[in-house]
């Protein structure tokens, strides 16, 4: 989306949303149920197949995910936060109101050039404008763009798959392929709503309170197709997970490098050593690992090696599309909440005192 649709967006959705919340920091937060309940009642193999291409409208997205009203913002100038995520342009913070957290992502605006500044504001404005339009259970919920204050406001999720894959007791097998069925999931929406993530990888995939949903986050690198359109542009997302033809090619097939990274994360999540350990550095003949994976087509997995490889064709027109992922049987797996239980004990003691703001 340029700054002419951006600006657009902005007259239409006029100003600030409040959000009347209720009580979330243990049991699962309004968005989500909102969420869930949208989707009540269809199977995780049919979920897509009746929604159609039509984005969901602002007014429609927020009117599903509770009250709002004028009155004023959500966060405000001052409000006691805690930082809990930075990088590079953007920075995470996590604050509470009325017994709900929330999280605030921010431009970092030091850089002393004034265009520098607008852009990176642009790049907010259109990574809002892309989740505004998206509700899944799978997918973060936005609620509210201050533009002014270069920031919008989120739903809080407290863990990070990629600090949970690195904790001694790593979530059980049955675990894991919950997560990576629901990522699954949440690329298929994507796909049927002409966005391409870019940047999919275990840091921008969270896990809920209960340690059982997951949500896609970080949507920066983002890029919004027109309906029947496939053509992506430019370099976009982390080197390890990036597809070969985004290297070599000024243009390429946006949905294919998303499921890529989906290849990525699934080798990650299913390899034979147990770690989180990367096929190869980056999809480039010059890596000696990589090279060896296209001579001989092989990748060493103990489980679900097949898919995975469905997944890491070279090829983006041969390579698995998120329809065709949706009807294989290893998405057609109902998980226990009570897997969950001994991952979100673990959680809880480690990380989830420095996540509650009180």
């Amino acid at each position: 989306m340029g700054l002419q649709g951006i600006n657009l967006f902005r007259r239409r959705r006029g100003s600030a949303k409040k959000l009347k919340g209720g009580e979330a920091s243990r049991s699962s937060s309004p968005f989500v149920e909102a969420a869930k309940n949208q989707q009540s009642g269809i199977s995780s193999s049919s979920i897509f197949s009746s929604r159609g291409s039509s984005s969901v409208g602002v007014s429609s997205v927020l009117s599903r995910i509770g009250t709002f009203g004028r009155a004023g913002y959500l966060y405000a100038s001052g409000t006691e936060s805690i930082v809990v995520g930075k990088g590079s342009t953007c920075s995470v913070e996590c604050f509470n109101k009325n017994g709900q957290s929330y999280a605030v992502k921010r431009a970092s605006m030091e850089d002393p050039s004034e265009h520098y500044n607008d852009v990176l504001r642009a790049m907010l404005e259109k990574e809002y404008a892309i989740l505004s339009e998206l509700m899944c259970p799978n997918i973060v919920c936005v609620m509210e763009l201050q533009s002014v204050n270069n920031l919008f406001v989120m739903e809080y999720i407290p863990f990070s798959l990629y600090k949970i894959m690195k904790m001694e007791l790593k979530p059980s097998l049955e675990e894991r392929r919950c997560f990576m069925v629901q990522l699954i999931q949440g690329v298929a929406y994507l796909r049927e709503h002409d966005v391409v993530h870019r940047d999919l990888k275990l840091e921008n995939i969270m896990l809920s309170p209960d340690c059982h949903g997951i949500k896609i986050v970080d949507f920066g690198n983002a890029v919004k197709l027109e309906p029947g359109k496939n053509i992506c542009h430019g370099l976009g997302g982390s080197e390890p997970l990036m597809a070969p033809e985004v290297f070599s090619l000024l243009s390429y097939k946006g949905f294919a490098v998303d499921i890529w990274s989906l290849g990525i994360i699934m080798f990650l999540l299913f390899n034979d050593t147990g770690k989180l350990k990367f096929p190869w550095k980056v999809a480039k003949l010059t890596d000696e690992t990589f090279k060896e994976f296209v001579e001989s087509g092989e990748l060493s997995m103990c489980k679900y090696g097949d898919l995975c490889k469905k997944l890491l064709v070279l090829d983006p027109g041969e390579r698995a599309t998120a329809a065709q992922l949706m009807k294989e049987p290893f998405v057609d797996y109902q998980c226990n909440r009570y897997n969950h239980d001994r991952t979100r004990r673990l959680c809880h003691k480690i990380w989830g005192e420095r996540h509650e703001i009180k």
